[in-house]
């Protein structure tokens, strides 16, 4: 699979943000994450001391899809348990344009889609970013 380019989000880091589930529907592929801000983006606050950055509750979104490949369900992964007694499934390992569309890799596998290129949506600050993509 040849990379075409790394796609990022104005204002967040995507590879410190914590998957907390994922879904996929006949027309999208959606990962509930924590998204980790950057401390340029308005809302950003000096994280708790247990924290190691500013979380907020996001979800990355591929509408439109048309094809999936390479994703293991959320019962073939083993979640991990953090020192406060939550779940979740570490941080997103990287995300990237690819010839047909996008990949992204975390503890689900390396996901290749046909799709209209993700968005990232934060409900709590009502906020919806579209990516950057960087060749």
């Amino acid at each position: 699979m040849k990379k075409l380019g790394e796609i990022h989000f104005e204002q967040v880091d995507m590879t410190d943000s914590i998957v907390l589930g994922w879904d996929c529907t006949a027309r999208a592929f959606r990962i509930r994450l924590d998204v980790s801000l950057l401390a340029e983006h308005p809302k950003y606050d000096t994280p708790p001391r247990q924290h190691r950055s500013c979380f907020v509750s996001g979800e990355l979104v591929f509408d439109k899809l048309t094809a999936v490949s390479g994703l293991h369900s959320m019962d073939e992964v083993s979640p991990t348990t953090d020192a406060d007694g939550s779940i979740d499934y570490d941080t997103l390992h990287g995300l990237w344009k690819v010839e047909g569309g996008f990949c992204v890799e975390g503890e689900f596998g390396e996901v290749r889609l046909s799709s209209d290129p993700p968005i990232l949506r934060i409900s709590s600050l009502d906020e919806i970013f579209h990516c950057v993509i960087n060749d």
